[in-house]
């Protein structure tokens, strides 16, 4: 019987210290993910932006940071390549989920990642 795992879409998308805004390099990652969305095979698959933070800051700003990113992120993927609100989920997690637990306060933790969550 064939997979029926649905596709997993990893892009990491990073950001400046205290900042949820698309950076240039950051932008080509979001454009990169916005055509993956477009294939015909992704067509009806749900995506959760999910906002992350590094350690620095207190709990509560960190949450509210990632959300913002996590909505940057989501924003620009519908009103500049036109993804459907629908397939979109933003949610923060704040500093919760270090990409790099070993610098807490590292750069790499400063991200949106993308995961697939099912489909339409």
């Amino acid at each position: 019987m064939a997979d029926k795992k649905l596709p997993s879409i990893d892009i990491p998308i990073q950001f400046e210290f205290d900042s949820a805004k698309i950076t240039f390099d950051a932008y080509k990652q979001v454009e990169a993910l916005a055509n993956a969305l477009k294939n015909p095979k992704l067509a009806k698959t749900r995506v959760s932006v999910n906002g992350y933070t590094d350690a620095k800051g207190t709990d509560q700003h960190n949450h509210v940071l990632s959300e913002e990113r996590a909505a940057s992120v989501q924003e620009a993927l519908i009103n500049e390549f036109g993804i459907a609100p629908d397939r979109l989920v933003a949610v923060g997690f704040g500093e919760e989920g270090l990409k790099a637990p070993d610098d807490p306060e590292g750069a790499v933790n400063r991200r949106v990642e993308v995961v697939s969550i099912g489909e339409l």
